[in-house]
């Protein structure tokens, strides 16, 4: 099942989509300690989140191969230790901990600009992310939430890091600075850059929902991550 999000996230689930929801209120920041956020949930039998359907959102005609399940369970189990989230099977055991695996996507909105994008998340080049305010809207899926964790797939669909976010902010289209831009680590890394490839970008996207993309006045969502795993940094 593809689910896509209209930002720079090509989100896709796989068939057992029930983990494909993060915590919320358990789930920890980015100060706060996993096995701390966790451990009153699990001790009082606190059950998995309940599996939520997704809004139907446009298909791509350029999709990204779907993730499979095994390679994302086999990728978190990984990261668990690597990034020292290994208390989670200590809170939660083995079994429950794979409950609460995060999502998987791939930035842009294709395999080539998947590939690429992965490649600067882990060379350290690209900590940021922007998404246009509508898409969220158009398909009623909530804002990211500081403390999320997420796994970003290259092109052909393979898990490459596992990030989380740490801050977002909402603001107009021409607000976005030379700080986002660098952030985003595209291009040159020029605000001018930027703005030229994100306003062809959200054009694509919000033409795909039947909406257009008005520069002087919409929003988009700034999303800062940073790298807890990837096998290239932390298996090389």
């Amino acid at each position: 099942m593809e689910i896509f999000d209209f930002s720079k996230r090509n989100k896709r689930a796989t068939a057992d989509d029930s983990r494909a929801e993060q915590p919320t209120a358990e789930q920890p920041t980015a100060e706060q300690p996993i096995a701390e956020a966790l451990t009153d949930a699990d001790a009082s039998g606190a059950q998995a989140p309940a599996p939520q359907t997704p809004a139907t959102q446009p298909e791509l005609s350029n999709e990204i191969p779907q993730v499979p399940d095994a390679d994302l369970e086999a990728f978190w189990t990984r990261a668990i230790t690597r990034a020292k989230l290994n208390p989670l099977e200590v809170v939660l055991g083995s079994d429950n901990a794979s409950v609460f695996r995060p999502p998987a996507f791939a930035f842009g909105d294709g395999p080539e600009m998947a590939t690429e994008l992965a490649q600067l998340v882990i060379s350290g080049q690209k900590t940021a992310t922007t998404s246009l305010a509508k898409a969220y809207e158009e398909t009623g899926e909530g804002l990211p939430q500081v403390g999320e964790l997420a796994i970003v797939t290259d092109g052909s669909g393979a898990p490459c890091a596992l990030i989380v976010t740490e801050q977002v902010e909402v603001m107009p289209f021409l607000e976005v600075d030379a700080t986002v831009a660098r952030a985003e680590g595209e291009g040159d890394l020029s605000l001018e850059y930027w703005r030229a490839a994100h306003q062809e970008f959200f054009g694509r996207e919000a033409a795909l929902f039947g909406i257009d993309f008005n520069p002087e006045a919409d929003e988009v969502v700034v999303e800062h991550f940073k790298v807890l795993y990837s096998p290239e940094l932390h298996e090389a």
